[in-house]
Order: C-alpha cells, then structure tokens, then sequence
C-alpha cells in the first residue's frame, strides 16, 4: 500500500495472518468473519469522515470525541468497546518531536478503528507489517503493539535530549554565554512539552492495562503494565533533564546578575572619585573674574596635581574602609 501522510485505508486480517486491503464497505461486512479489521482515516478525508458517521456503527459521542481538534491521551471504556487516544513523537520532515502527534482509536473485539490528523510513521510500519502477513492478529494485540513502538520512538528523543543537556553542562563550566542560555531553555522546554503528553499517556495505558476487557489475554495486560514502568521511567528522566536545566538557568542568572553587581559596583567606585573632582574642576572653571591663578602659568600644572593627589587620597581611604 502506498502510504501518505493523508491516506485513508482499511485492512482485513485472517486468522492465518494473512491481510488484504479493502473498501470501508467491504471492512463493514468482515467484522464477524476477520480475525482483525483495521480502518484508519484521515481526519480531512470527507469519505473516511462520512463512512465514520453514517456506515461504522459507532456510537455518535464516540465519533465526535474522535474527530475532536484537540485531546490528550486517555481512555474511556464504552461497553464491550474502549475509546483510546494516544501520542507518538512528531518524525515528519522538517517537525519538532515533541509536537506529539495523535491517533484517535475505537478498539472492540475484532475490530479497531482509528482516525489521524497528521501522519505517524509508527502507523506506516504496523501497516507495512499486516500487509507483509507479519503484523497483529487481533484487537489486543494490536493496541500493544502500537503503544510499545509509540513509546520505543521516544526514548531516543529523552536519550538526546539527556546528551544535549550534559553537553550544555560542560559548557557552562567554562562560560554561560547568551547562546548556551538560549540552548539550556529550548531543551527545557522541550522535556516539558514532551512530559505534557506523555504524563496522561502513563495514566491511559495504566487504566487500559487493569481493564478486564475480554479482547485483550492476560499476558496482552501483563506487557502493557511493563510499558507502564518503561514510560515511568522515561517520565522520571525527563524531570531529571528539567531539574537539571532549570538549575542550570538559575545558574546562568546568578552568575548574570553577579556580573552586573560588579559592574555597577566599579561604575560606583569611579562615580565616588571623580565627584569631588567635577564639583572642584566645575568651581574653577566658572566664568567670573577672581579665579585664583588666572594669570599664572602654573596654575594649570598646579591644580592638576592637586587633583591627582585628591584622586590618591580618595582611594586610600577607599581601601582602609575596605570598600575596595
């Protein structure tokens, strides 16, 4: 099946394993002789939407809720049925992986019906494999299967980020320039999209997992509550990475502002000198008649050494207060 980021498609799975493609008419009339019937559309697809809504048997709330522009990951069990939203990394072209994209999913026994808004490679290989005669059987274990691999893609993406992160740590070390501030706060914003989506992405699989759902084996539940533990796991790493970005940032203030505070400090230091200097040297230059030394040529030599003397007596009390 050629795939694209807009096509709508339905496939019917055998007890065999062996696949085929089909129309959504034709999926309709395999649910009760297939071992799995998989119909995945494209949220602006105007036939997948209309055969969604009139031809799929869904319950009305159920459709809307899949259709929805926005949703976090959940799950909400409707009789015999169960309505899963879940996230995977954005690995489009020219995307940011933590823009999660979404697959919407009604799974019942036999049958599982999902709707994208943009495309998830995760998706294309589950795809490719029922084709191939190699992919899920059956409703559980297809739900599986996509959670493992959803959840398999973003453990590079915390992977890099922890790389990035250690990387901007030995950096800091040596300087906290304007560039590795900028970089510390787009890797901590980025943990904190991701652990946005993937926090109730845990709670769904949790819930999904404890759910005597009779479509889903015993061992089916029993791998879904490991992927629990792996996605906790991966949830405590990305705090750790925003733990560790945030005391970087602070860091990088702190050292800011101490900057500054001796900047201003020296600024402070030359104002307090050359005060008294101005408020002589403005004295002197007044344009009245008196000025002592007016008509002497060493007036000038005179009073810039008087100055300077002034200047060195300034500093020495200065340094004896211990203000410098």
């Amino acid at each position: 099946m050629n795939m694209t980021s807009t096509t709508s498609f339905s496939v019917v799975v055998e007890e065999n394993g062996h696949s085929r493609s089909v129309s959504f008419a034709e999926a309709t009339q395999e649910l009760h002789h297939a071992s799995l019937v998989w119909t995945h559309i494209y949220q602006q697809d105007p036939e997948g939407v209309a055969w969604l809504r009139d031809s799929s048997g869904l319950d009305p709330l159920v459709v809307d809720a899949m259709l929805a522009e926005q949703t976090r990951p959940r799950f909400a069990r409707f009789r015999d049925g169960a309505l899963i939203n879940l996230r995977g990394v954005n690995l489009n072209p020219n995307a940011r992986p933590e823009d999660m994209v979404s697959i919407r999913l009604w799974v019942e026994e036999g049958r599982v019906v999902s709707v994208f808004f943009r495309h998830l490679r995760t998706v294309s290989e589950i795809c490719d494999r029922i084709l191939a005669h190699n992919g899920p059987r059956n409703s559980g274990q297809f739900v599986q299967e996509l959670a493992t691999e959803l959840a398999s893609r973003t453990q590079p993406i915390i992977e890099n980020l922890d790389q990035t992160l250690s990387a901007l740590e030995e950096l800091s070390l040596k300087s906290l320039n304007q560039e590795t501030h900028r970089r510390l706060s787009i890797t901590r914003q980025r943990a904190i999209r991701l652990k946005r989506y993937i926090v109730p992405q845990r709670e769904a699989l949790s819930q999904l997992s404890h759910e005597d759902l009779h479509w889903m084996t015993q061992r089916q539940r029993a791998s879904l509550q490991n992927l629990v533990d792996q996605v906790t796991r991966d949830l405590e790493e990305l705090e750790d990475i925003r733990d560790r970005a945030a005391l970087l940032q602070e860091e990088a203030e702190s050292r800011r502002a101490d900057d500054i505070n001796r900047k201003l400090y020296v600024l402070s230091v030359v104002t307090v000198i050359f005060m008294p200097l101005t408020f002589f040297t403005g004295l002197l230059g007044i344009n009245v008649g008196g000025i002592p030394g007016a008509a002497s040529h060493w007036a000038f030599i005179s009073v810039t050494g008087v100055l300077l003397l002034a200047a060195v007596g300034e500093l020495v009390y200065l340094r004896i207060k211990g203000w410098l």
